[in-house]
């Protein structure tokens, strides 16, 4: 039998509009993971807007994130 597929919840919104807080407070109550904004952490590497090639690099870090942490997530 085929592993259960992990549900997948995308937050959007602004800069400090709220998206970790919420991503955390459902996955509390969903009793699983969530990842963080690896956009985030690049900018507080950098400290300035990302250019447009940073990014599209930003995506295959997160991509990874959530791959990782899908391991850890409660099943469907």
């Amino acid at each position: 039998m085929p592993e259960a597929a992990v549900k997948r919840i995308a937050l959007l919104g602004g800069e400090s509009s709220g998206k970790t807080t919420l991503a955390r407070a459902l996955a509390e109550v969903l009793h699983t993971a969530w990842v963080p904004e690896y956009g985030r952490q690049r900018w507080e590497e950098l400290r300035e807007t990302l250019s447009l090639p940073e990014l599209v690099a930003v995506a295959r870090p997160q991509i990874a994130w959530e791959d990782q942490h899908a391991a850890r997530a409660a099943r469907a």
